[in-house]
C-alpha cells in the first residue's frame, strides 16, 4: 500500500499511534473509515517530497486521526474549495496533483459528517499540508 509507493518515491512513511483504551468505544462504519484513510494517505503520498506522517490519538470523547505531507501545501485562500466536488487547486511545480477527479477531499468530509465528526486543514505554501479529522467516540 502506501509505505510501498512512500517506499518507491524514497519517502518516508512514519506512524505515529497512541489511541487510548476509549478508541475501543469507537462507532464508525469501518469500510467508510478505511475509504477516508485511503483517500487522505493517497494524496499525502502523491504530494509528498520526503516523509508522509500518519498520526492516531483519542481521548475519552474523540478520535484524532492526522495525515501530513511536506509538499507543495495550498495557499490560505485556496484550502476550503479543496473539499468542493471536482475542485483541483493549481500545484506550483512539485505535485502530482493534476490527475485525479478531484473527488478525493469532497469523499472524505462526506464520510467524515456522516460519523458526526469534523475535519479541517492547515497548509502554508511550499511547507506541506495537514488534514486533522476527529470522529466522536461513543458515550456509554
Amino acid at each position: 500500500g502506501y509505505k510501498f509507493e512512500a517506499h518507491q518515491k524514497g519517502m518516508a512513511f512514519l506512524e505515529d499511534f497512541k489511541p487510548d483504551i476509549y478508541v475501543l468505544e469507537l462507532e464508525a462504519d469501518i469500510e467508510m473509515l478505511m475509504q477516508l484513510l485511503n483517500n487522505l494517505l493517497s494524496n499525502a503520498v502523491r504530494f509528498g517530497k520526503e516523509k508522509v506522517q500518519f498520526k492516531i490519538r483519542s481521548d475519552r470523547y474523540w478520535l484524532y486521526l492526522t495525515v501530513t505531507d511536506d509538499g507543495v501545501g495550498i495557499e490560505a485562500s485556496k484550502v476550503d474549495q479543496i473539499f468542493n466536488k471536482f475542485v483541483q487547486i493549481d500545484r506550483p511545480e512539485g505535485g502530482s496533483g493534476y490527475f485525479g477527479t478531484g473527488m478525493g477531499l469532497s469523499i472524505v468530509k462526506r464520510l467524515v459528517q456522516l460519523h458526526h465528526g469534523h475535519i479541517w486543514i492547515e497548509s502554508q505554501p511550499n511547507h506541506g499540508t495537514a488534514v486533522h479529522v476527529k470522529i466522536p467516540l461513543a458515550q456509554l
